[in-house]
């Protein structure tokens, strides 16, 4: 069955907040967003079509999930443009059909690094849908990450969210 599993949730993006609370320690995130000229169903049905992303997604051109709460996203990720896919596995624990999902992990305990990323659809009126996503991150390995990672994931999402529009408004046509 279709489950919501939801905080108290109104649309504004500083209300997005999960009931997987982000930790206390070094909190950060990354963010992108962009407003793609089709309905949130056109949207939702090609960011969902998982086993389409190698045609149309320059960051994550595999993933492979059943997209149920508490599955596993096995994902290949191109972290830094030019090198070899990265095999990350996270965990959905958001699934709002229709609107958002995210999926996490936590690596050893949550206080080394825990990482959270929502992809949401907001309906805009006149046929237009904002698309944004965030990754939370926490824990103590939190300043590396960023130090190593943080500008990549940024071009990552951007490339995406770009992609995504392009996507979806040609197959919108």
């Amino acid at each position: 069955g279709q489950q919501a599993m939801s905080a108290n949730f109104s649309g504004d993006r500083a209300a997005a907040v999960p009931q997987r609370r982000q930790g206390r320690i070094f909190p950060s995130a990354v963010s992108a967003e962009i407003v793609i000229d089709a309905p949130v169903p056109a949207v939702w049905q090609v960011l969902t079509d998982f086993p389409r992303y190698g045609e149309w997604n320059p960051f994550t051109p595999s993933v492979e999930t059943d997209f149920q709460l508490g599955s596993p996203v096995v994902m290949r990720v191109r972290l830094v443009p030019g090198k070899k896919l990265l095999k990350q596995v996270e965990y959905m624990n958001v699934l709002e059909v229709g609107h958002r999902f995210a999926y996490g992990y936590d690596l050893g305990i949550a206080l080394l690094l825990s990482a959270n990323r929502y992809q949401q659809l907001d309906d805009l009126g006149g046929g237009q849908t904002r698309y944004y996503t965030t990754d939370q991150f926490s824990g103590v390995m939190v300043p590396l990450m960023n130090w190593l990672y943080a500008r990549h994931i940024q071009q990552g999402f951007e490339d995406m969210a770009e992609a995504l529009k392009v996507r979806v408004e040609a197959l919108a046509r």
